[in-house]
């Protein structure tokens, strides 16, 4: 058996081949006992929940830093005052938007590191799957 089950999509597959060629990630097991993730030293910073999501630990202050366009993106949800992201994979657009803000959370993590408040550690333990990704279906239906 692969890394990833066969049930993730292309693009969820190709985000988890390239990721985990980077230096300062590897491949971890999602905390929340769902999914994959990649992690940076021993925090997960990606949780791949499903073949269609991509969720990425940015860290409220960036999320509040990068401001509207997070917030207007139809295939990012944000909940407020939580420091992951959902992205719905359906595209080569979301996977570029994927490892792009991975290259943040990767830089938000070193922030955290030194002190940042705590953070759950899967976000799949706080968010509703009935809600996370049903715009993002109806969308690309």
């Amino acid at each position: 058996m692969g890394l990833v089950s066969t049930a993730y999509s292309p693009l969820a597959w190709r985000a988890v081949e390239q990721l985990r060629t980077w230096p300062a990630l590897r491949l971890w097991r999602a905390d929340c006992g769902s999914g994959r993730a990649l992690a940076i030293a021993e925090r997960q910073i990606v949780h791949l929940p499903d073949a269609h999501a991509a969720e990425v630990f940015l860290t409220w202050p960036v999320i509040e830093r990068m401001g509207p366009p997070l917030w207007r993106a139809e295939n990012v949800r944000v909940r407020p005052d939580a420091d992951w992201i959902e992205i719905a994979l359906f595209g080569e657009t979301d996977l570029e938007l994927l490892i792009s803000l991975t290259s943040v959370a990767i830089k938000a993590h070193l922030r955290v590191a030194r002190g940042a408040r705590p953070n759950a550690l899967c976000p799949r333990v706080t968010w509703s799957r009935a809600t996370s990704l049903e715009a993002g279906l109806a969308t690309h239906a």
